[in-house]
């Protein structure tokens, strides 16, 4: 997958799309619980259905300090 361009483009839209505020795929409850986490910096998770099933995770070591790092995984891989 790593290799097939096809996959590779579906990611960087999903990336976009999660920078953006766009939680795509996930449920209703996770929408809520991002809006209310942009403004106390907590966890924000995404769900995109694409070629493959991906989830989008920003977390931060400290939400008072920011969000510091993005994980684009599979969901068995959770």
């Amino acid at each position: 997958q790593l290799e097939d361009p096809t996959f590779n483009s579906f990611v960087m839209t999903s990336l976009t799309r999660h920078k953006q505020c766009d939680w795509g795929d996930s449920p209703k409850e996770d929408h809520t619980s991002n809006t209310l986490a942009l403004k106390s910096g907590a966890r924000l998770f995404s769900s995109y259905k694409g070629p493959e099933k991906i989830w989008i995770i920003t977390e931060s070591v400290h939400p008072e300090l920011g969000r510091h790092y993005t994980t684009i995984l599979f969901p068995n891989e959770y």
